[in-house]
Parts: structure tokens; C-alpha cells; sequence
């Protein structure tokens, strides 16, 4: 680029050709469908709406919950009967998929957004609270199995209700894609575990094995399974918490729980990165200079 004035001609105006629409909680389907229409019609836009697990009812959430061990969580039925109901949902998705066909646009779902649970405020201000992580992934992926079985897994279907590198694999062979992910990264190993997520999902799609619309028997029987699966229960974790007894500043809000731990405070995350880069030298200079005498502190831990 020799000059600024250059830049609108060689940068395409079209940042990008989809867009996930992501509407709040209780946000009335007409606008829903307003906007998307929009985007599809004007803009030319493939377009991807994100729903809520609420459109499950009241009555099939709570009973999801109450059978994972999630009793203590509290719903409000009004949060269920003011946002967007299923035979409103079915009829919008219907004509906006017709909207898309005569576009040449592709439209979908992405499920699911949060959950809307009160907040009992021992934590955070407000009223209410949102339920993401693994608990999201029985409700969602139900949600999904409904959908897909009255559509007959023509509706493509968008991830990020509580994926993991424990389930990502399942989600992925039915058709589902893409798959988007949060919480999983935010859990000790962080973007490490994308390593993994990679690993289980490279075979499949180099060797292009995904089905090209949803395969709803498969897509059903991982819903029925998930609420019998143990990764799901509210008791899977335990019951101990790994928070520390002492304020973080704002700007450096980690530290390694073993770290605090150890009366001597050893750097243990630094020595097994170290060790695992092959820096042995300096792995051994760690120990003498944080635990010079290990056999006496080891015999006193003990």
C-alpha cells in the first residue's frame, strides 16, 4: 500500500459473509425474526440465531436439573413464560429458512445461550444469574435432539452449550458444526486442552466422516444418555473448592492452589514446566533454591 487512500481498494468492504445473532433473554420473536430477515434480505448475511434452552418448558428444565443434583438451583417460571415460546420458535424457523432459500443464504440455530437462574446474591449484585458450563450441555444438546427431530435434521445446528474435550467428539459425529467453547478453556489447563480437542476431531474431519445434515438417531440417543452420564452430576466434582484464603489484585487473578499449599510455597507449576520443556538444569536449580532440604521437608509434610 503505497498511499492510505489506496487501502479501500484492496480491503474488501465484507468483513465477514456470516453472522450469529444472539438475542437477550425475553426478546420477543417478531424482533427475532425482524432482524434476521434483515440480515439475510439486506445484507445477504448467512445467518445463525441463538436460542435459549427455556424453550425446553419449565417442567422438562427442572426435571433435568433435579435428577443431575442440581436441585438447589432456582428457576422462575416466569422467566420460561416471557421469553420466546416452542410453537412460536418452530413457525419463525420454518419461515425463516424459507427466507434463506430465497436468498441463497444458509440459516440456522446455535444452541443454546444461557440459562436464566435467581441469583441467591452471596456472590454477584442482581437478580439473576446465568447457567453455563457442563450442566448446559444435558440441557442443550435435548433442546437440539427436539429440534432436529421436527425438522428432520435439515436445520443446521450451531454448538456452545457446555462442549468439552470429553464430549466434543460425540456433538461433532452428529452433524452438529461448528462448535464453540468458554467455560472449558477458563478450567485449569486452558487453551491446552484445545491440544486434545484437536486430537479427537482431526481424524474424522480429514477423513471427511462428519454426515452432511444431522443425524437425528445418533443426535437422540446422546441426548437420552447425557442426564445418566456421571461427567453431568452435580457430585462428580466433589464437594472441595480450590479457592485460596486470600485476596488476588485485579490484574494477576491466578495462582496455583498447590502453591499456596505448601508451607515453604514451591513453585511447582514453574518446575513442571521447566521439566517438561527438557530444561533439567534449571528444573534442578528451582528445587535447591525453593526446597534446598527436601528430605527433612518431605519427612515433616509427611
Amino acid at each position: 500500500v503505497k498511499s492510505p487512500e489506496n487501502i479501500p481498494m484492496i480491503i474488501s468492504p465484507y468483513i465477514a459473509r456470516s453472522v450469529t445473532l444472539s438475542t437477550m433473554h425475553g426478546c420477543p420473536s417478531k424482533e427475532i425474526e425482524s432482524i434476521c430477515k434483515y440480515l439475510m434480505e439486506e445484507k445477504r448475511l448467512h445467518t445463525f440465531v441463538k436460542l435459549n434452552p427455556t424453550l425446553l418448558g419449565y417442567k422438562l428444565v427442572r426435571k433435568i436439573l433435579d435428577e443431575l443434583g442440581f436441585n438447589y438451583i432456582n428457576i422462575k417460571e416466569s422467566t420460561f413464560t416471557n421469553d420466546l415460546q416452542w410453537d412460536d420458535a418452530i413457525r419463525m424457523l420454518k419461515r425463516l429458512s424459507k427466507t434463506a432459500t430465497d436468498c441463497g443464504c444458509n440459516f440456522g440455530v446455535k444452541l443454546s445461550n444461557t440459562l436464566g437462574t435467581v441469583n441467591p446474591g452471596d456472590i454477584l449484585p442482581g437478580d439473576e444469574m446465568y447457567l453455563s458450563g457442563r450442566i448446559l450441555f444435558p440441557l442443550t444438546i435435548t433442546l437440539a435432539s427436539h429440534l432436529s427431530r421436527e425438522f428432520k435434521g435439515a436445520l443446521p445446528i450451531s454448538y456452545s452449550g457446555g462442549a468439552s474435550q470429553l464430549n466434543i467428539l460425540q456433538i461433532f459425529e452428529t452433524g452438529i458444526k461448528p462448535i464453540t467453547i468458554a467455560t472449558e478453556l477458563l478450567k485449569p489447563g486452558g487453551y491446552l486442552r484445545m491440544a486434545e480437542i484437536a486430537r479427537k476431531l482431526e481424524p474424522i474431519v480429514e477423513e471427511k466422516r462428519q454426515p452432511e445434515v444431522i443425524d437425528v438417531e445418533k443426535l437422540d440417543r446422546l441426548a437420552e444418555e447425557a442426564p445418566r452420564e456421571n461427567y453431568y452430576r452435580k457430585d462428580w466434582r466433589g464437594t472441595k473448592k480450590v479457592f485460596i484464603d486470600r485476596e488476588l489484585p485485579l490484574t494477576d487473578c491466578y495462582i496455583a492452589p498447590c502453591v499456596l499449599s505448601c508451607p515453604i510455597r514451591q513453585d511447582i507449576p514453574e518446575y513442571i514446566r521447566l521439566a517438561g520443556d527438557g530444561e533439567y538444569d534449571r528444573a534442578l536449580e528451582l528445587i535447591y533454591l525453593k526446597n534446598p532440604l527436601p528430605n527433612i521437608t518431605g519427612y515433616i509434610c509427611d
